[in-house]
């Protein structure tokens, strides 16, 4: 269990890490191979948490985790980074293939999950980097992806506010 979220299920940030360090020697050995990896922040995740209570929170937690899982392919990985964080690695994914496997996973999670009569609702924001082209190290993936996740943030909020 030291491996895994208590929560979700998920693999946890040293067990992701590993996961990614092997990824990266894998297109080493292999440079035709590409893999990327999705650091996913939820968006209004503190409003349910505050409307709702924290059993609520949980509940979203698990359920975009579920959901997340059936999102992606047997060989990717989803993990709780912490919080309301998740990365996701797709391994082995064609470059064209990758946009379409982050709005799967987008979609996923921002499917309303059922908790005591309610349907709660968050969005989610997706920094995406590459390996190799982002970085070769486990450290320069994980803070391009999250550097990006910021970026889609803003846009989403400049989206957002537009719309209000």
């Amino acid at each position: 269990m030291a491996m895994f979220d208590a929560l979700t299920g998920l693999p946890n940030r040293t067990l992701i890490e590993d996961r990614l360090e092997r990824a990266i020697a894998a297109q080493r050995r292999n440079p035709a191979t590409v893999s990327a990896l999705l650091f996913a922040d939820l968006d209004d995740f503190k409003r349910i948490n505050d409307e709702h209570g924290h059993r609520a929170g949980d509940a979203v937690l698990q359920g975009v985790a579920e959901r997340a899982m059936h999102a992606v392919r047997d060989v990717d990985s989803v993990s709780r980074w912490g919080g309301d964080e998740m990365i996701v690695l797709l391994e082995n994914a064609g470059r064209d293939k990758i946009p379409e496997l982050v709005e799967r996973v987008r979609s996923a999670i921002e499917t309303p999950v059922d908790y005591a009569g309610l349907k709660l609702r968050v969005g989610v924001s997706i920094g995406v980097a590459i390996v190799p082209d982002d970085g070769d190290g486990v450290q320069d993936i994980i803070r391009r992806a999250d550097r990006k996740m910021y970026e889609d943030k803003q846009k989403r909020r400049e989206l957002r506010a537009r719309r209000a």
